[in-house]
């Protein structure tokens, strides 16, 4: 049987005797004679025709050397006699034909790869790595983009909220009355449905008679006709129509019944004082993540009789209107004014003057439901929301990594491709034409990157669990491979690399042979130019990453120390919601501080770190038109168990007849608002809820909300009896102890209730939730981002020590040490680092400050940030070059001379 290569091997090895072929012209020989073995394999010759026909194209062994020593000795005068005739390919079918190209296409690009896989592999591995990274992090951001949009009319359905101008400050309030959905309804023709949704906590009894405190909503049953909430089991049009019914999720109905098997079967829920039995109508499905508001239970809104919802400017709930096809958004919120005008101004009338109308303090917007996650409100938001500007940070981020990724590929590849010079020398030499040489390095080039391409989806498949494990989130491959993206990637690889194949295919083949077999074609200063400004880019995107992530992270430092105002270490909050819990609280309490590890307890509504408070007008005696102001109400021992300050007056004490419901403690912002000092305030009255409040201390000021928003004015109302948190302090250590302590005695005090208990901290941290998975995805996708860089630095170093090693050779023998040639090698990066750290630091600190504007309290910036910056980046490019110029360096100078 015939074998191909060992003939083709026994040619080779007749060359290699021919005195007048060096090393590197049998390899490039090899490499066309091998492409010329491929056509004539496409048209049907036999592997032993195919040889033969290969062979004689290139002439006898000894005009082919006679050809060579000339081409290094001499100019060229005229052409060849034994030019070679490229292969014909006319002759076949025009898809065969490109077939066959395509194939010898990528086996020309395996045999470069496999000569060159030091370099080849870092850019294949250097571009996938940057694809795999955009595009894990473009699946979060296309996610965070696409929130509410799986509901069918979304376009149409929008949250009415309130705007108020009061205090020369504009507020925005997405909770309304319950008295809106009704007359919205009937007074606009434009809005085709609206429903309800509030906010309720209830005690649930399970079947074996334990309690559960449960989260849910109320809501009307056209929630169904507006939102694409849907039921596993239940008819979406009756479900929450009549009073006393629920929905809930087979998971819930798993949790209290032990099935799901439930529709038709009763739910006790703790209603008005009483256990009162609601019948399950429906299954939920799960509400999709990517949801503003998510709930595993509902509750019908006519459950509650309509006498209770009789004022207007009782606002705590959310109304969503579904406005009519071809409605403009514009136009009925212009209507909406006359329904400011004849429903609400009558309800308002503090608000306005002889001077003030209505309309300037008092505005009604359709704000549309596929925004609310991006531009969350600040006040009584449903759910913790996202953040536009880290959506376009990630955006940056993502783009910033390919960015450097595409650069490393093209810059990598021109810097490489002059040492295949000599190899198209060789090819012109034996008659391939510019036209196949041209087509053949962008084949290459295209080919490489979309290796990287697909290489970049495997490295997604690991990517992505590893991302939901270390960021609690739950992106799902099915959800992520979708085919616009990967088609949006393919195209992007497929232009990366014929832009990194332009240079060798028109730059290298414009050449005569016989320049570059001497070597005198044109290297250029102006590629030199072109590659450091390639790095330069790189490590611009790269700077103002880190300068990010040093300032995200110095500013997530100064909130974690900032003083709030009280002390949220150490303490445990247990839930406390339910009628019989404030029935028992005091020998609770009592019990747990015989444990000398409890240091103190308090029982309140409210604590720091909620995310909802309540607010209300406060006037004073002479003032008809008041303040709004927010309230806490919290029971005896509250000042004392969280630390706040009191600067002025006394704290509320049970053993004084006088402190019962309705005395009030200001802090210093409402002081300061209202125009008293701290103790002109001190035995005042303030007029709310139709009743006379007396001010008997003032405490400085606390963060009881974020530190995103400034501090607000505050009455603490003491109301001993609306419990619904219990705040227990204890001491540091033995945590587990204390809390299993705290278990046995909730467990004897309240029989068959469940325990529901959290930690303070824990709490306050959430409302930095956002920040704090920010600053960790910075530092993760700016190290890769830099490492990607990196990579790109690292091969140029090679391509550059390999350039200069006959000059560093030359050096080193006429007494240059090691270290000036290191010097020498390195002294280019210094420059680079310096060039891109003054371009990138401007940048970096307009970008940062910008995201600094999200915070009331927010460091500044400083010029130790850019230092750090700058010594940083400069370390990490030096250490990155200085392995190849160390290398180089240290290198036989003897070795480097003869081989030059």
């Amino acid at each position: 049987m015939y074998d191909l290569e060992k003939e083709i091997g026994n040619w080779l090895t007749q060359l290699r005797k021919n005195p007048g072929f060096e090393d590197g012209d049998i390899v490039e020989i090899e490499d066309h004679i091998r492409d010329n073995i491929e056509y004539e394999l496409g048209k049907g010759r036999t592997p032993e025709e195919a040889l033969r026909n290969a062979i004689s194209s290139f002439g006898s062994q000894e005009v082919m050397s006679d050809e060579m020593i000339k081409s290094r000795t001499a100019s060229m005068k005229k052409p060849r006699k034994h030019q070679f005739e490229p292969i014909e390919t006319n002759s076949m079918n025009p898809i065969t034909q490109q077939a066959v190209m395509m194939l010898n296409y990528l086996k020309v690009a395996i045999r470069n790869f496999n000569r060159n896989r030091l370099y080849s592999s870092i850019n294949v591995f250097g571009l996938a790595l940057g694809m795999a990274l955009c595009l894990t992090i473009s699946f979060w951001v296309q996610r965070e983009l696409s929130y509410d949009n799986f509901h069918k009319k979304a376009d149409r359905i929008y949250r009415l909220e309130r705007t108020l101008f009061r205090d020369n400050a504009f507020s925005r309030w997405p909770i309304t009355s319950y008295l809106y959905r009704d007359g919205l309804i009937d007074d606009f023709p434009e809005i085709e449905n609206a429903t309800r949704i509030w906010r309720r906590g209830f005690v649930v009894k399970d079947k074996s008679n334990n309690t559960h405190r449960q989260e849910l909503y109320a809501a009307d049953n056209s929630i169904f006709k507006i939102f694409d909430f849907k039921l596993d089991e239940g008819n979406p049009e009756s479900a929450l129509a009549d009073p006393l019914t629920i929905v809930l999720t087979r998971e819930r109905a798993k949790l209290y019944f032990g099935t799901d098997d439930v529709i038709g079967s009763h739910l006790q829920l703790e209603w008005q004082g009483k256990w009162t039995d609601f019948k399950i109508t429906g299954l939920l499905e799960e509400v999709p993540q990517h949801s503003h508001i998510h709930f595993n239970m509902l509750v019908s809104m006519s459950s509650y009789p309509d006498t209770r919802f009789e004022n207007w400017r009782s606002n705590y709930l959310y109304t969503y209107v579904l406005a009519r096809e071809n409605t403009i958004r514009s136009d009925l919120e212009t209507k909406l004014r006359k329904f400011v005008k004849s429903r609400l101004e009558v309800h308002y009338g503090d608000l306005t003057g002889p001077d003030t109308d209505i309309h300037d303090v008092l505005k009604l917007v359709l704000f549309p439901i596929t925004d609310i996650h991006l531009d969350p409100s600040p006040n009584y938001e449903i759910e913790a929301g996202g953040n536009r500007s880290s959506v376009f940070i990630f955006v940056s981020i993502a783009l910033s990594i390919l960015a450097i990724a595409c650069l490393n590929f093209i810059n990598l590849s021109t810097a490489r491709a002059n040492h295949r010079a000599l190899e198209v020398g060789l090819r012109k030499t034996f008659g391939a034409n510019r036209r196949l040489l041209r087509s053949q390095f962008i084949m290459e080039s295209i080919l490489l990157a979309v290796a990287a391409y697909f290489i970049a989806i495997l490295m997604v498949f690991f990517l992505v669990p590893t991302y939901n494990k270390v960021f609690g989130d739950e992106m799902t491959l099915d959800s992520i491979m979708q085919l616009d993206h990967l088609i949006v990637f393919l195209i992007i690889a497929i232009a990366v690399g014929f832009v990194s194949g332009i240079y060798p295919a028109f730059f290298l083949t414009r050449f005569k042979p016989i320049q570059v077999l001497q070597k005198k074609f044109y290297q250029g200063s102006k590629r030199s130019a072109f590659r450091r400004n390639l790095v330069v880019i790189q490590f611009i995107i790269s700077i103002i990453l880190i300068i990010g992530v040093l300032t995200v992270s110095k500013q997530m430092q100064f909130i974690g120390n900032t003083p709030l105002g009280f002390d949220k270490e150490n303490m445990v909050l247990i839930e406390a919601r339910g009628e019989q819990i404030p029935k028992g609280y005091a020998a609770f309490r009592n019990e747990l501080l015989q444990n000398p590890q409890i240091a103190s307890v308090s029982g309140s509504y409210d604590v720091p770190g909620d995310r909802f408070f309540s607010n209300t007008y406060f006037s004073t005696i002479d003032d008809t038109e008041g303040i709004m102001m927010q309230y806490m109400t919290v029971g005896y021992d509250f000042i004392e168990n969280y630390n706040i300050n009191l600067i002025a007056g006394r704290s509320f004490s049970r053993d004084l007849s006088t402190d019962t419901a309705g005395v009030i403690i200001l802090n210093e912002a409402a002081v300061k608002r209202i125009g008293w000092n701290e103790d002109e305030a001190i035995n005042r009255k303030l007029s709310a809820f139709r009743d006379e409040l007396k001010i008997v201390g003032v405490v400085t000021d606390f963060n009881f909300k974020s530190v995103h928003t400034e501090i607000e004015p505050l009455v603490l109302i003491l109301y001993p009896e609306g419990l619904n948190r219990i705040s227990v302090r204890v001491q540091s250590g033995e945590t587990e102890s204390v809390l299993e302590f705290i278990r046995q005695t909730w467990d004897k005090v309240y029989p068959g209730e469940q325990l529901a208990y959290g930690f303070l901290d824990d709490r306050i941290s959430q409302h930095y939730q956002s920040e704090k998975k920010m600053q960790s995805l910075f530092v993760v996708f700016s190290s890769l981002s830099i490492f990607v860089a990196c990579l790109g630095l690292f091969g140029l170093a090679a391509f550059i020590a390999e350039t200069r090693l006959n000059e560093i050779a030359i050096r080193k023998v006429l007494g240059a040490s090691p270290f000036s040639a290191i010097m020498l090698l390195s002294k280019d990066v210094i420059k680079w680092m310096i060039i891109a750290n003054i371009l990138a630091i401007p940048i970096g600190w307009l970008v940062m400050n910008e995201w600094l504007r999200n915070f009331v309290y927010r460091v500044e910036i400083g010029w130790v940030v850019f230092l750090v910056t700058f010594l940083i980046t400069m370390i990490i490019a030096l250490t990155t070059f200085s392995l190849q110029a160390i290398r180089a360096a240290y290198a036989n100078p003897v070795d480097s001379i003869a081989y030059q």
